[in-house]
């Protein structure tokens, strides 16, 4: 009995997607793709020759390692849409090929029979990242837009310790390389291919940045695609025109049939001819048309105020509005001139359909107001981070050169000095790398049990030195015993900012710290008397980057990355930030989380300190 190619294993002269040969015993050899272990069932393999590839159950026998060339005896089979082989015996055979490459495919390829049981190497962008009771999978389709086709990336649990698809989340864009396999468990067996990574390294993340700087890249490019275009569209206008003026007056003589442009002729405003284009875009046939007045085809306000006519008489182009005889009205671009025809002055007017390009230029108009949001966003960026940056600096090298120079006197205050420079440039940097992190998705939840007293009492003792500098009490209000299951270190850091602003921006009176239960849920509210937010500038209040006063005009430092540091921090943890708040009447942040984390939350043993 002689091996036969798999590729004729695989036979399916009817098209039913299900081999002719089922139930045959067969013999065939190839290199085999996978160990056994390495898929959801423990107990298969996959192996390809030169023609194909097929999935083969092989019975009790030697080890079988990836890349052994093997020659199996089996029954053919068909289940859950995969042809298999059920091996009757096998045995190790001298290499008679080479090791097989991974075929590229997109997407679209992959998800179809003609590449199954192969090695393949897809790529595609991540739509989902789920798990299911056999284990993880991601789906993938095309990057191109309105892709249709999708395939799945599937480790089973036992192989989860090895192959981690967790960092692929949705947008991203891999390259995977594995089995193509079929899991279809009705007919005709045309779906659910999905792809069976061997190891880590078969995993690839293609796309090379998170989502928004990749998006600034994405404007700049677009704004430089979009200034050629207006030059070349430019460039080609005025060639247009040129000829158009070159040949006009032997596209007059054949007006019913030399332009795609409506063109018309009238006098004082009643119609003399019109070409056919005109008819089409009107929907009223030449007859119909003859003798009209222009008002017949044209809005209102084509019309002009002199009896004389009904139509502007300018020789400049210029937008009307076409009334057709049927259908929805449409904008329109006319230009007029005046001829001698017969020894009488009459009127030439052509008219463009101008939908589209009115719809071009209100995506211009978007593309260009989102550029300029992008410019003042750079333009805060580097102004924020350049002063933030530089003064700290320029501190620390002053104060250094101040203990260089004088080196046998007290340097504590220098030093000092120092200090506080370098926890400045330090927060701004961490500032920085925790929002890259929050772009890019990287930051994990850790929840625990969190005692919402003692973290306040944390936060409150930490920014006492700072309050004592400028003169600010600090009172804090718990009510009852109150815990919830969340991420001590990100709810930390959330509070902290919010204390740490109060006090920045208050000279008088005083900043209350407090934590009740709600309705919804806990409520926890940092309150201040100091300077207050303007009511215009609580739309961008949240945005990165972003200050009340900038430029020279800029009354306190920081990055302003602090607040929408901390609303992603919240939302990341389940909660929801709000606030109140008065130009010059100070400023009132409340968190709010959902009773769904709330583990505690007695009203006994209400507690109140004041610190000074």
């Amino acid at each position: 009995m002689h091996a036969s190619p798999i590729e004729q294993v695989r036979t399916d002269a009817d098209e039913n997607s299900v081999p002719d040969r089922i139930g045959d015993t067969v013999l065939v050899q190839g290199r085999a793709l996978v160990r056994p272990g390495a898929l959801p069932d423990s107990s298969l393999i996959f192996m390809q020759d030169a023609t194909a590839g097929l999935a083969v159950q092989l019975p009790e026998g030697p080890n079988v390692r990836r890349g052994d060339s093997l020659l199996v005896r089996g029954v053919v089979e068909h289940q859950y849409g995969l042809t298999r082989i059920r091996g009757l015996d096998y045995r190790r055979v001298a290499t008679m090929t080479d090791y097989p490459s991974p075929v590229p495919l997109p997407v679209t390829a992959a998800a179809g029979e003609s590449y199954e049981g192969r090695l393949v190497r897809v790529r595609g962008k991540v739509i989902v990242n789920r798990t299911n009771d056999g284990g993880q999978y991601v789906l993938l389709e095309d990057e191109a837009e309105n892709a249709e086709a999708r395939l799945a990336v599937f480790v089973p649990n036992r192989r989860l310790d090895e192959i981690d698809l967790s960092s692929f989340g949705p947008g991203a864009e891999i390259a995977v390389t594995g089995v193509l396999s079929q899991h279809d468990r009705s007919a005709p067996y045309d779906d659910a291919y999905q792809v069976l990574p061997r190891d880590q390294v078969d995993l690839e993340e293609t796309s090379f940045m998170s989502g928004y700087y990749q998006s600034i890249i994405i404007l700049i490019i677009a704004g430089a695609i979009l200034a050629a275009t207006v030059v070349f569209t430019l460039r080609v206008a005025v060639r247009r025109r040129t000829q158009q003026l070159t040949e006009s007056r032997a596209r007059f003589r054949r007006l019913a049939e030399a332009t795609f442009e409506g063109i018309l002729l009238h006098e004082n405003g009643k119609i003399l001819d019109v070409n056919r284009a005109l008819t089409d875009m009107s929907g009223y046939s030449r007859q119909e048309l003859l003798g009209c007045d222009v008002g017949t085809i044209f809005s209102d306000a084509t019309h002009n105020s002199s009896p004389e006519g009904t139509m502007e008489r300018t020789t400049s182009p210029y937008e009307s509005v076409m009334v057709p005889k049927r259908g929805d009205r449409f904008p329109v671009e006319i230009e007029e001139k005046e001829v001698d025809l017969a020894d009488r002055d009459v009127e030439v007017v052509a008219l463009r359909n101008i939908t589209e390009r009115k719809k071009r230029e209100k995506e211009l108009l978007q593309a260009k107001e989102e550029a300029e949001n992008m410019a003042r966003l750079k333009s805060s960026l580097l102004n924020n981070m350049s002063h933030e940056l530089r003064t700290p600096v320029t501190s620390i090298i002053g104060y250094a050169e101040l203990i260089v120079e004088e080196p046998d006197i007290d340097h504590t205050e220098f030093a000092t000095h120092i200090q506080q420079s370098g926890k400045r440039l330090s927060r701004t940097l961490q500032a920085v790398l925790d929002m890259a992190k929050l772009d890019s998705g990287t930051i994990r939840v850790s929840e625990e049990r969190v005692h919402i007293a003692s973290l306040l009492r944390e936060v409150v003792n930490e920014h006492r030195p700072f309050a004592s500098e400028k003169g600010l009490p600090i009172r804090m209000d718990t009510q009852g015993a109150i815990a919830l299951r969340t991420d001590r270190v990100l709810l930390r850091r959330s509070v902290s900012t919010l204390v740490h602003n109060a006090i920045k921006f208050t000279d008088e009176g005083r900043v209350d710290v407090t934590v009740e239960p709600a309705a919804s849920g806990v409520r926890i509210a940092v309150a201040d008397t100091g300077i207050g937010i303007a009511a215009d500038f609580r739309t961008d209040l949240f945005e990165p980057f972003k200050q009340e006063s900038e430029g020279r005009t800029r009354t306190h430092q920081g990055t302003g990355l602090g607040l929408a540091l901390t609303k992603r921090r919240i939302e990341l943890i389940g909660g929801a930030i709000e606030v109140e708040s008065r130009k010059g009447d100070g400023s009132t942040f409340t968190l709010e989380f959902p009773a769904r984390l709330v583990i505690e939350a007695s009203a006994a043993g209400a507690s109140s300190s004041e610190i000074a």
